[in-house]
């Protein structure tokens, strides 16, 4: 069975977030992966849906 690409990435901010010795961050995941931003939190919204209605709240 093939995973989908969200799984991968759920496992991949897990483990960010077990292994941060400070507070973890969308923008400092971005940093460590060398990728933009952008394409974290697009990410987190898509893993995790109620990421998104929280940042649509705040």
């Amino acid at each position: 069975m093939r995973r989908k690409k969200t799984d991968n990435f759920v496992d991949l901010y897990t483990n960010y977030l077990i292994s941060s010795s400070s507070y973890p961050t969308a923008t400092g995941m971005a940093s460590l992966l060398s990728i933009k931003h952008d394409k974290t939190t697009r990410a987190l919204s898509t893993a995790f849906p109620p990421f998104n209605n929280l940042t649509q709240q705040i």
